[in-house]
Parts: structure tokens; C-alpha cells; sequence
């Protein structure tokens, strides 16, 4: 991220580590105590690179999520924690409820700007033909901080990312946060799902990932877009 100039990012979207000690594959330490060194220098360059008004999101470890917060207010606006369910339904334990869901971070630079209009969030079936309801919509446009479960947080199936994110998802956060040829940052972009996202809506996007074998994964999938890698930067 320091090679990326100030106040030149419009969005921000991304799934950093989570220094849970899970077993991945890629060049990285993910303990608790690694991820901790590295998160004040995360959000200081995020916020540093980010327009003033820009928004960013960051999904963030259940357990863990107590490493992220404090921090990210010292940079950000806080505004919201987003909640949406996981396509993998977690470990059972005797003892514990599932963490079968996913946190995510949403705050701004300064004032958030407002949201764009977007067909995302269904209306209920009841309120839709309740007639009390003068003008029925098949879509609402006060987005929820609880996401409905049929927007998941994973997909079932990966393209090699054991904690690979849905496309779907990512890209109505970017529909709602930005416009068509800004230009979006993912700076742990994994398999490259939130490139994938920026070419669909006609975004511009850079993406940094640390590990040979997701870059490898994440350049092979923007290769064969119609534009292949021309309107993206994917840095090791």
C-alpha cells in the first residue's frame, strides 16, 4: 500500500487475516500476536490512501474482532457492524454456539457519503401485498445491518481459497458505495474475488496479495475476463 498515493482510493473492500491461527497456504504467519503487530499499520495506510467520505469495509474474526475495533476507530468514522451468515456452518462444539456468520467493519474517512440506490434487499412477501402498502416495491433501500441470509458471507465451492468470499455479496457493497470507473482497493485479495467484482460493475481495482499461490489464482481468473488484466493491478 505505500506505493499507492494519498487520497486516490474511492473504496475499500476487504478480508484481511484474521490471526486465528488457521492452516492456509500461503507465505504469511496468522497467529494472534502477528496479526496484532500488523493491524495499526493496515488501517493507518487504508485510511492515508482512502478519499475523504470514502467508505471501507473489513470483515473481521468473531473472536478476535476486539483486535480490530478499538483501532479502526482511531482511524475511521465507525458506522455499522454488518452480520451475514456463512455458506460453511463452523465447528460444532458441546459448549459454544457456531460461529456459522461473518462480521463486517463498516466506517468511513470523515462523513460517509450516502449510499446508492440498488435493487439488493427483498421486500417481505407479507409487507409486499399488505395493503396498507401504496407503493409495493420488490426491493427496500434501507439496507439492514443484519444481511439476509440469502446473501452469504462464503460460497460451498472455492476456486482454491479455503475461505473464499461470495461474489455477491462483495459486489453490492461495492454497488452501493461507489460509481461506475472508480477505482476500488482490496489489499488482501486472496483468490481475487473483489477484482472479479470491480470488472462486472466497471470499477477500476488494485489488489495486493502476499501469497505466490492465491496471486497465481487471483492473475489467472482476471486473465480471462474480456479485459484480462489491463483495467487491474494485482501486487505481490
Amino acid at each position: 500500500m505505500k506505493d499507492i498515493p494519498d487520497e486516490s482510493i474511492d473504496l475499500i473492500v476487504t478480508d484481511p487475516p484474521f490471526g486465528c491461527n488457521a492452516t492456509l497456504k500461503g507465505d504469511y504467519d496468522d497467529s494472534e500476536d502477528f496479526i496484532k503487530t500488523k493491524i495499526p499499520s493496515w488501517l493507518s495506510e487504508m485510511f492515508r490512501v482512502l478519499k475523504e467520505n470514502g467508505h471501507v469495509y473489513i470483515y473481521v474474526p468473531t473472536n478476535y474482532i476486539d483486535n480490530w475495533l478499538p483501532i479502526f476507530k482511531k482511524h475511521f468514522k465507525f458506522n455499522n457492524i454488518l452480520v451475514c451468515i456463512n455458506m460453511k456452518k463452523g465447528v460444532k462444539h458441546p459448549n459454544k454456539f457456531r460461529n456459522n456468520y461473518q462480521m463486517i467493519l463498516f466506517g468511513s474517512k470523515g462523513r460517509a457519503k450516502d449510499f446508492n440506490v440498488v435493487d439488493w434487499i427483498l421486500t417481505s412477501d407479507s409487507w409486499f401485498h399488505d395493503k396498507r402498502n401504496k407503493k409495493p416495491s420488490r426491493y427496500i433501500y434501507e439496507y439492514p445491518s443484519f444481511i439476509p441470509p440469502y446473501h452469504k458471507a462464503t460460497v460451498e465451492e472455492s476456486v482454491g481459497h479455503p475461505d473464499e468470499k461470495n461474489i455477491k455479496l462483495i459486489e453490492n457493497l461495492i454497488r452501493i458505495s461507489s460509481d461506475g470507473g472508480d477505482l476500488i482497493l482490496d489489499p488482501f485479495i486472496g483468490s481475487g474475488t473483489t477484482m472479479v467484482a470491480c470488472k462486472e460493475l466497471n470499477r477500476r481495482g488494485i489488489g495486493i496479495e502476499i501469497s505466490p499461490e492465491y496471486c497465481e489464482i487471483a492473475r489467472k481468473r482476471l486473465a480471462n475476463l474480456p479485459e484480462g488484466l489491463d483495467k487491474f493491478g494485482v501486487m505481490k
